[in-house]
């Protein structure tokens, strides 16, 4: 079965585990609007922790961490991943977008209820796009 995620104003952290448990139950997940995902907190402390991972090793190896806001979310979902091969097996049914692709327009797009922002009552928060030009990405 196919499922198709708008991350607009949802929370980081839940929609990653919604994905996840979906991915395990065998279905495939497309989220879109990647970059609109929401990481919740005081925003100086976030630039601050993700600019962190970003320098952290070296350039020539790693860890390499990711600077676009697509890649950011999906490596989030692979952290709530089991680990091992069952793990990079089931990160192939997760697609992550940034804006809403043509061909996918008109499917019926679920919203995780509790992942929403309004749902959250949260006050500070930071979008993954602002964090991801924040560490030099597009």
């Amino acid at each position: 079965m196919e499922i198709y995620v708008d991350a607009n104003e949802m929370v980081l952290g839940r929609l990653c585990s919604y994905v996840a448990k979906s991915v395990i139950n065998g279905n495939k997940v497309f989220v879109f609007n990647a970059e609109k995902a929401i990481v919740s907190g005081n925003p100086k402390r976030i630039f601050k922790l993700y600019y962190e991972r970003k320098k952290r090793g070296e350039p020539t190896h790693g860890p390499f961490y990711p600077k676009r806001a697509d890649r950011i979310l999906k490596r989030a979902i692979k952290g709530m991943l089991p680990k091992g091969p069952r793990g990079r097996q089931l990160l192939k049914n997760v697609k992550v977008y940034l804006g809403m692709p043509k061909e996918f327009e008109g499917k019926k797009i679920t919203k995780f209820k509790k992942a929403t922002l309004k749902e959250s009552n949260i006050k500070k928060y930071v979008t993954l796009e602002e964090i991801s030009k924040f560490i030099g990405g597009k």
